[in-house]
């Protein structure tokens, strides 16, 4: 017997929020050579995955990429930075889409990839305050698409996974969601080839969605909604890292931190 699918499980990067980190450096860069290098030190690096992953700090991962730029882009670097999750586009057709499974019936998560920035970038989200649960990869020590993660997401969360749908652009990250028993779908861009293969899959509320014309154009959040980001949030940090010390998805040596030391970037909620 085929499981209803009730839980939709959301990337957060280029499918909630954009993600466009050669556009993040354009702020504070003179030329376009000058954005890519710092960008490029940043985003494109090595340490970038070490530190969604909790293996080193932010201010860590800062003096390395400052390392490989010559000082006169030291600033930019600093300055995009420390602005980058105010910086990233809201993808409003998809929280749109999002906002209509809830209301439908639907139950609405988070599963990312990101360093404890995710505290700045989080009220920004449409949906978050929606969000049943919210689980990141810094605060766990464990990433997609570790199969891993959707485990512990979902032990997390008391969901079984066959009654829950991941929605990520990484095809890499929906086969790890797949090889963990969730119903996968690729997010490519397109909210109405996403909303076909929702109500495929008999998520409440996506058959009967209609997108309007101004899908894309922002809308107010619901004063309900925003009075329940900082409960999610604080439900998200509490949560973070009870994972078992012998646990072996663990990082050896880098126990969880949410709090970092290290110079004041300005984005600390």
């Amino acid at each position: 017997m085929a499981h209803a699918i009730t839980n939709v499980v959301f990337d957060m990067g280029n499918v909630l929020m954009g993600w466009t980190p050669f556009a993040f450096a354009l702020n504070y860069a003179n030329t376009e050579g000058e954005a890519r290098a710092v960008a490029d030190s940043i985003f494109d690096s090595a340490e970038w995955p070490l530190v969604d992953a909790g293996a080193i700090s932010e201010p860590t991962m800062l003096a390395i990429a400052k390392s490989r730029l010559p000082e006169h882009l030291h600033g930019a670097l600093e300055k995009t930075y420390a602005n980058y999750h105010d910086l990233q586009p809201v993808m409003w057709a998809t929280n749109r889409l999002a906002f209509a499974l809830q209301e439908a019936g639907a139950r609405l998560y988070i599963l990312s990839n990101a360093g404890e920035r995710f505290r700045g970038i989080a009220p920004r989200i449409p949906i978050f305050g929606l969000c049943e649960g919210v689980l990141v990869s810094a605060f766990e020590h464990v990433m997609k698409p570790d199969v891993a993660i959707y485990e512990l997401f979902c032990e997390r969360f008391g969901l079984a996974p066959e009654e829950c749908v991941f929605v990520d652009d990484s095809p890499k990250n929906c086969a790890g969601a797949a090889r963990a028993g969730m119903c996968a779908v690729r997010f490519d861009g397109n909210v109405e080839t996403l909303r076909a293969e929702l109500a495929g899959l008999g998520v409440p509320g996506a058959a009967e969605y209609r997108a309007s014309r101004d899908a894309d154009e922002p809308f107010e959040i619901p004063a309900e909604v925003q009075a329940r980001v900082k409960a999610v949030m604080e439900k998200l940090l509490a949560e973070a890292g009870r994972r078992e010390k012998h646990d072996p998805r663990s990082v050896p040596g880098h126990e969880p931190v949410l709090a970092i030391e290290g110079p004041d970037l300005g984005w600390n909620l």
